[in-house]
């Protein structure tokens, strides 16, 4: 799922880190000229897809369970839900909980569409601290949306652990690009990519599911 730090990286998982990291820094960096912040707690959205391949997760740590690759049969699945609830004493992260779960699910569940899930792979909440949300001056449906979302926050429960190890208290940035799909919430969502600071960053290509501002 990621490259060894004494293997070389091939030349395009380098331009996908590259495309990835730099769509992660143009939505935080974009605020003034072209998003704007939005209250945390006014997003609603549900997303589900595949990862292709672990070529599109990258670290320079390679979890030995990832080192044959994924079962025949089988599709690494990531599911966003925001907000979702909260098992904890501390009232201030109410209503603020972004869950993340990583699952090996059959191959060919449609993206958005919910997929059982064979194994767990990981699952962890994020507290979310900051949601920007900004339209592109010109789009493209099949690849490249013009509305798009730069979530920052911190993962404060690591339940079923990460092959990459505990991600308690590493900052998140979750960024995707969304068109709505209907008349109402349902959208189709491209290039998801969520980085763990210091850890690893995974993209899904396309993803389907609900957003909303409210």
């Amino acid at each position: 799922m990621a490259s060894t730090s004494t293997s070389p990286v091939s030349n395009g998982r380098r331009q996908l880190l590259r495309q990835t990291l730099g769509v992660t820094a143009a939505a935080l960096v974009a605020r003034p000229a072209l998003g704007h912040g939005v209250h945390a707690q006014k997003l609603r959205f549900r997303l589900e897809g595949d990862v292709p391949s672990f070529d599109w997760s990258l670290s320079l740590y390679l979890p030995p369970a990832f080192a044959g690759g994924l079962p025949p049969g089988t599709a690494a699945r990531v599911r966003f839900g925001y907000p979702t609830p909260y098992a904890t004493r501390n009232n201030s992260l109410a209503g603020r909980i972004m869950a993340v779960r990583a699952f090996l699910a059959p191959a060919g569940v449609p993206p958005g569409v919910p997929a059982p899930e064979i194994v767990t792979i990981s699952t962890f909440d994020i507290a979310v601290e900051e949601v920007f949300v900004a339209s592109a001056a010109f789009g493209e449906e099949a690849t490249r949306p013009r509305n798009n979302v730069g979530i920052v926050g911190r993962v404060v429960a690591n339940e079923v652990e990460s092959p990459f190890g505990s991600l308690v208290d590493r900052i998140m940035t979750t960024t995707f690009g969304f068109d709505w799909t209907g008349d109402g919430d349902e959208a189709a969502f491209k290039l998801v990519a969520g980085s763990v600071a210091g850890s690893h960053l995974t993209v899904v290509p396309e993803a389907g599911g609900e957003i909303a501002f409210r």
